[in-house]
């Protein structure tokens, strides 16, 4: 997925989560575009430095691991 989609979904979600807990939605769509970016910078550095420390594929692992213990968590809290 392409950098501009990854804005577009932040905002949105930014957007919905914002207002959902009776937040001002621009609040949260400028936060949504922010983590969308950073996320995808400092995931793509991350996955670099994995990859030439551990090799591609245990690498992926990982990748999947922390993606589903993370996700795991913040819907559980």
């Amino acid at each position: 997925m392409g950098l501009s989609a990854r804005v577009l979904s932040g905002a949105f979600v930014g957007w919905m989560i914002a207002t959902m807990h009776e937040g001002l939605g621009i609040f949260g769509t400028i936060a949504g575009i922010a983590g969308a970016v950073i996320g995808t910078y400092a995931g793509h550095a991350a996955r670099l430095a994995a990859i030439a420390r551990i090799g591609g594929y245990p690498a992926a692992i990982v990748e999947d691991l922390v993606a589903i213990g993370l996700a795991a968590f913040i819907v559980t809290r």
